[in-house]
């Protein structure tokens, strides 16, 4: 992705057909897990544009960090609302949450936090890096709120489909490399 070579496919988006399908997705794959998913969304959320498999990715990786950092049993709060021009996507935990020193560099790639290293937990350190890579080129921004011992929560902002303008008849604007 980093190099130009990823392209991203943009297409009009149902959000709240898409993130209700995510949602059971994740339900799916909580097998063996004592976690359980609380969700607010409204019935009708705005249309977004963007890469839908990209962007599921972004939100699964997101939704997967709770259950590996979350001591079971654990509840997951995910929830998605319009703010102005954009989409707001939350997800919280009351997990093992993130020191104040590895908050600033929980999405440069590689990085393990000092909490996050000492758990058993697997990965690389490059999930969040690819979450912000992913929002970044879909001209949205990704935030993180923790307190070590309280949990996390990760809010993205995406641009949602403006009504004043056809986005939607409008060149791929993601297609190009990123």
């Amino acid at each position: 992705m980093e190099d130009g070579r990823k392209q991203y496919r943009s297409e009009p988006i149902d959000t709240s057909a898409w993130l209700t399908a995510l949602l059971g997705q994740f339900q799916g794959e909580l097998n063996g897990h004592q976690v359980a998913l609380e969700t607010r969304l409204p019935p009708a959320l705005p249309a977004l544009r963007g890469d839908r498999d990209a962007l599921s990715a972004a939100v699964l990786n997101l939704l997967d960090n709770t259950v590996k950092y979350s001591p079971e049993p654990a509840t997951v709060w995910f929830e998605a609302e319009c703010c102005e021009n954009s989409l707001a996507i939350r997800v919280r935990d009351r997990g093992i949450g993130i020191a104040e020193e590895d908050r600033p560099h929980v999405f440069e790639k590689f990085y393990r936090g000092s909490v996050g290293g000492a758990t058993a937990a697997k990965g690389a350190g490059i999930g969040l890096a690819l979450v912000r890579h992913i929002v970044t080129a879909h001209d949205g921004r990704v935030e993180c709120q923790s307190h070590l011992g309280e949990g996390s929560i990760f809010v993205i902002q995406l641009p949602i489909v403006s009504e004043h303008r056809d986005k939607i008849t409008q060149p791929d604007s993601l297609s190009q490399n990123v």
